[in-house]
This record gives structure tokens, C-alpha cells and sequence, in this order.
């Protein structure tokens, strides 16, 4: 595959295709929703839950960690298959953020969604007959599509936080956009690790 980034010479402070702190996504991120209005419903008084579902690689966990960083005084919760429980009767709080719902068992998690008033969370699969069994209203936002317009401004943004201030427009190669959205389609923490190892290899 031809270089992504056709502006020669650039002296990166670090790979821009590799993790972001909370503070980093901020800069980068193209929301799926409006973020005002989305903080707006997370802090209105009305038990609800709002999911965020996709398969994984889709930029759930990014906006999740998002709106974490906007509403930091609340509780966030990064399930795995090694770090799978959680204390709910612990838990006091009136909003909860949680990635990777599936982690719990159905148990666990109608009863956190009876426990907790406000919850939004990333899942691989719609959940409504479990917020309807706990008696919750919800809100599904899908992570299912991205196009090469998203991909160009998430990719620049990265490359220039990644790059001393200039004032040099970053350009990228439009066919290798179109080849990695042939080869990756939507997923995209998969376009990301692929552009990682070719920064690393000198090949970007």
C-alpha cells in the first residue's frame, strides 16, 4: 500500500496511531451524537439507560470515555474477561458509566439496572428485553457505519496531535482511505492497529 500522509518531512512527537489519554480523545474524536444535549439527558432526573452498541473495535469505549472525562465525579467501570465483577450493592451513585456490559451475568446486570438510576454502557448486542424486564427506559445509539469523510478527520486530527504546532495542512492519500475502508470496513480499531505497526515501520 502508497504512504498514507503526503506531506514529506514531518518529525512526529509519537506514534499517532496508538492509544489516547482521556484528555487526548477529546481533541480527536468525531461524536455519534450531540454532546451537549447527550449530557443534558445523562444529568436530567429520569432513571434511564443509554447503550452503545456495535462490535468491538466500533469507538463505543471512546465515547464512552468521553463523556466520563465530562461528568469525571461519577463512576466508570472497565469490564474484561479478567476483571468481570462488580460489588452493585456498593454502589451509590445516581449515574454509572460501564464498558462492556456483557462481561456480567444476566443476574448481575438486571439487577444493576434495578440498583443504579442512570446508566449509560457499551454492549455488543441490543439489550431491550433486559431493560424491559428491569423497567427502564432506554436509548440505543449504534456503532455500526463509518465513512471515508469520518475516517480523514479522525486520522488528521491524530496525526496532528501527534506533530509539533504547525501551521502546514496535513493531506492524506485518498486511495489508501478508500483501500483501508475495503479492507476494514467499519472496524475501526483494526484501521488503527494496521497504521500503528506501518508507523512503526517506518512505511506510514
Amino acid at each position: 500500500m502508497r504512504p498514507l500522509i503526503k506531506n514529506q518531512g514531518l518529525r512526529f512527537l509519537f506514534n499517532p496511531f496508538g492509544g489516547l489519554s482521556a484528555e487526548e480523545i477529546e481533541q480527536v474524536i468525531v461524536p455519534r451524537f450531540d454532546k451537549e444535549e447527550m449530557l443534558q439527558r445523562i444529568l436530567d432526573a429520569k432513571p434511564k439507560i443509554i447503550e452503545f452498541v456495535g462490535k468491538q473495535g466500533r469507538g463505543k469505549t471512546m465515547h464512552l470515555t468521553l463523556l466520563h472525562e465530562l461528568l469525571a465525579e461519577y463512576p466508570l467501570v472497565l469490564l474484561s474477561a479478567r476483571n468481570n465483577t462488580l460489588d452493585i450493592a456498593a454502589l451509590q451513585t445516581p449515574i454509572l458509566f460501564i464498558d462492556s456490559i456483557h462481561h456480567l451475568s444476566l443476574r448481575q446486570r438486571i439487577r444493576l439496572y434495578k440498583h443504579v438510576p442512570t446508566i449509560v454502557l457499551t454492549t455488543h448486542h441490543r439489550r431491550a428485553l433486559e431493560y424491559a424486564i428491569a423497567r427502564k427506559t432506554y436509548q440505543s445509539i449504534s456503532f455500526n457505519s463509518i465513512d471515508i469523510d469520518i475516517l480523514r478527520q479522525l486520522l488528521i486530527s491524530r496525526i496532528q496531535l501527534a506533530l509539533p504546532p504547525t501551521d502546514n495542512p496535513i493531506e492524506l492519500e485518498e486511495a489508501v482511505l478508500q483501500r483501508l475502508l475495503q479492507k476494514y470496513n467499519d472496524d475501526y480499531r483494526g484501521i488503527l492497529n494496521y497504521l500503528y505497526d506501518e508507523f512503526q515501520n517506518n512505511t506510514i
